[in-house]
């Protein structure tokens, strides 16, 4: 059935996209005497963004009648991550407001599928480093055996997109930001968290407090049934990329872990 100005109005309620206030507030507005489009719904999702009382993502799921995507378990659904490190995630707010991030990980599953108690498992897991360089789980979950982690806001690029052979960065700079990241991958290791092998696309330079930046180790702990994931080489893009001091640190670290003992 097609979404109509009436449903869309409810499905906004209904979901908390606005508290009770600011809905009542919006419902009088877009009822004005003498507007032509009152009962357009496309105009209506347009005149949403526009006055940034919805995101483009949320009318799009109140157009397509996919409301039950606005919230996920106490989260509330902002907007959709298209570009930078968290490419693919949702942008949402947690029960007390604060700016989190939902990761679907994997397939869909049947309901008890071992491949779910493996997820929470890891999940749980990966919730337990301390190391600033990890890119934290907070909670996670399964909605229509699609498994979930949410993570810490960030905002930032991988070394994919930050360095190349026409971008370079120092041997020392390499060393460091892979120094701290085999840190981080210890970290997840002790608590026995799986993350497979770490390409350039799973490292990010992100910001922090005060505009600085560090590196983070994206990394999934479960994707499908029974593995976990997969990635290209971190040695071998560093070597094509023409980081050759960065490939024999890389190359020690594999050799010698104890030499990066923190």
């Amino acid at each position: 059935m097609a979404a109509t100005v009436q449903s869309m109005l409810d499905s906004i309620a209904r979901h908390r996209v606005l508290n009770s206030a600011d809905h009542a507030r919006i419902v009088t507005r877009w009822n004005k005497p003498g507007r032509r489009d009152i009962d357009d719904p496309v105009a209506l999702a347009r005149w949403l963004v526009i006055n940034k009382i919805a995101t483009l993502y949320q009318t799009d799921l109140l157009l397509s009648n996919r409301e039950n995507e606005l919230a996920i378990g106490q989260y509330q659904i902002v907007d959709q991550v298209l570009t930078g490190a968290a490419s693919g995630c949702l942008e949402a707010l947690d029960a007390l407001g604060r700016t989190v991030m939902l990761q679907f990980v994997g397939k869909t599953h049947a309901p008890g599928a071992p491949a779910v108690a493996q997820f929470i498992q890891q999940a749980k897991a990966a919730t337990k480093p301390a190391d600033a360089h990890v890119w934290r789980v907070l909670d996670h979950g399964v909605v229509a055996g699609r498994c979930y982690l949410v993570r810490e806001a960030i905002r930032g690029e991988t070394l994919t997109t930050l360095l190349s052979p026409d971008k370079p960065a120092t041997p020392v700079t390499l060393a460091r930001l892979l120094a701290r990241s085999l840190g981080a991958l210890d970290a997840l290791h002790q608590q026995g968290v799986s993350t497979g092998p770490i390409s350039a696309d799973m490292l990010a330079m992100v910001k922090g407090s005060g505009n600085a930046k560090s590196i983070k180790v994206l990394f999934q702990p479960f994707t499908e049934e029974g593995t976990v994931a997969t990635h290209p080489n971190l040695k071998h893009w560093l070597s094509a990329n023409s980081c050759t001091a960065s490939w024999l640190i890389m190359e020690r670290a594999e050799t010698n872990p104890d030499s990066f003992a923190r």
